[in-house]
């Protein structure tokens, strides 16, 4: 299950996939009674291998929901497992505590070499070095069997730039997606 807890992300992606809302906007995050109506479902009708995907926006923005569906889920789903698509601008202790979990991964979107990645995606130096310093600590605290790197391809010429980096980066994959023209990318 794909949920969206929270349309507020915190970066500006030159071809975002969905509606986003600023980081300080309101009314665009769960309500508590949006949250247990979720869980409500999982609890009826997922089945004990259910795998729920967190995305947004930038969902590391309301970590208490995921916590708390988190520990709600696994009451009643013990097989049930998480995914937090997150751009990695913040890598807080409350997040760290999630990814500990055996049962929790990121995924996260890496398109290629810092300078392609600030183009496409951080736009500014401090926002890239930012991303590449919380990556580089995920992989030297749990492995890159914790984390699933996705690049988008927007310039063909460059792919073999952006395969040669994974190499680089000892990274065990790379699923290469085209852009999607949907959201903010339809521009």
């Amino acid at each position: 299950l794909i949920v969206v807890p929270t349309l507020r992300c915190n970066l500006s992606c030159s071809y975002c996939q969905v509606s986003r809302a600023n980081e300080k906007a309101t009314g665009y995050d769960w309500t508590t009674e949006i949250t247990n109506k979720f869980v409500e479902y999982v609890e009826v009708n997922a089945s004990e291998d259910v795998k729920i995907e967190f995305q947004g926006g930038e969902p590391s923005l309301r970590l208490d929901i995921i916590t708390d569906i988190v520990h709600r889920i696994k009451k009643t789903k013990r097989n049930a497992s998480f995914v937090i698509c997150t751009n990695l601008s913040n890598i807080s202790k409350e997040l760290l505590k999630l990814v500990s979990r055996d049962d929790f991964t990121i995924s996260s979107s890496l398109d290629g070499p810092p300078k392609m990645h600030e183009r496409n995606r951080t736009l500014e130096v401090k926002n890239t070095d930012q991303f590449f310093n919380n990556l580089d600590y995920i992989l030297s605290k749990f492995g890159a069997s914790k984390i699933s790197l996705l690049p988008t391809i927007v310039d063909y010429s460059r792919i073999n730039e952006t395969i040669d980096f994974f190499y680089e980066k000892r990274l065990p994959e790379i699923f290469l997606r085209l852009v999607n023209f949907q959201g903010f990318a339809r521009k």
